[in-house]
């Protein structure tokens, strides 16, 4: 049997709110990482400089890692998988400050 509680209900909706709040800002926070890699990406591509830096990498995913442990690995190996498809995602417009990117 289901506990039929309003105020638990509207607990629930309300913390389920601020989860989506989040959610909208860490999407907005992914978009701006990724357009600020893909301008690195163009950069390097233009200067002939490599696009991988090891070093680089390991210390992006190490700092999720380190925070996040198991969950922050998962999330570091993404958004660097992320910045180095940016620019082959067709559509997506990763201008932070794009109006569509919402």
């Amino acid at each position: 049997m289901i506990d039929e509680d309003p105020i638990v209900d509207e607990l629930i909706a309300g913390l389920r709110k601020e989860i989506d709040d989040i959610d909208e800002l860490i999407i907005k926070l992914v978009r701006e990482r990724t357009f600020k890699s893909s301008k690195i990406v163009q950069l390097k591509k233009r200067h002939k400089k490599p696009l991988i830096t090891g070093t680089r990498e390991a210390e992006v995913y190490g700092r999720y890692a380190r925070a996040l442990g198991e969950f922050g690995k998962t999330i570091g190996s993404a958004l660097l998988f992320r910045s180095t498809t940016s620019e082959s995602d067709k559509g997506t417009n990763l201008n932070p400050m794009a109006e569509d990117s919402k």
